[in-house]
């Protein structure tokens, strides 16, 4: 059965601006992750886009992200495009998306984890609730699988005031894990960017 690729590209243009993205899955296909994208990269200060929530929308059959345009020098935000990207595929039956909620105050790193129930394993995972501006707020440091059953969030909470994190995991009836682990790092200096593959 075969998996495919779906895209939209957005502007946004003033600083602390937050839109709720949306790409659909063509057809009968469904959401299994997604990804996103930012043109130009964020800049040495930080200036740039960030996720406030990344998540799968199983009835509308699409991948979702709040972004928000982060800028600590506002008097100078340059317009940027995001692209959001849906990896599409088969239905796969009834999906449980299990939740777990933390609040994070300033200062503070928390990690919060959602697992999957009973003979149910994780095929994808995601966040949200975060919410921060230049004023303050939490952002996601940490995204990811840390077993077959379970998705782990760490975030950090800054300036005037902190935020909820929520780790939601996907999950489908299966007799063995649905994941397999590949990853690749990279080094980054101070106030530079950098991509892993």
């Amino acid at each position: 059965k075969s998996v495919s690729i779906a895209t939209k590209t957005f502007r946004l243009t003033h600083a602390d601006q937050k839109e709720r993205l949306t790409v659909g899955c063509p057809g009968r296909s469904s959401p299994l992750g997604g990804g996103m994208m930012t043109n130009p990269p964020p800049s040495s200060d930080g200036e740039g886009v960030y996720p406030h929530s990344y998540e799968r929308l199983g009835v509308q059959q699409a991948w979702h992200v709040t972004a928000v345009l982060f800028d600590p020098n506002p008097h100078t935000t340059a317009a940027r495009d995001v692209t959001l990207q849906a990896v599409c595929g088969p239905k796969l039956g009834h999906v449980t998306p299990p939740h777990k909620t933390k609040y994070v105050k300033p200062g503070q790193t928390k990690s919060v984890t959602a697992t999957c129930p009973g003979r149910r394993h994780l095929f994808s995972g995601g966040f949200q609730r975060t919410d921060f501006v230049a004023g303050g707020g939490n952002f996601v440091t940490e995204s990811r699988a840390i077993s077959p059953k379970s998705w782990r969030v760490v975030g950090h909470a800054f300036g005037a005031f902190g935020g909820e994190l929520t780790a939601i995991a996907y999950c489908v009836r299966s007799h063995k894990p649905r994941l397999a682990e590949v990853s690749s790092s990279t080094v980054l200096g101070t106030g530079s960017t950098g991509t892993a593959t």
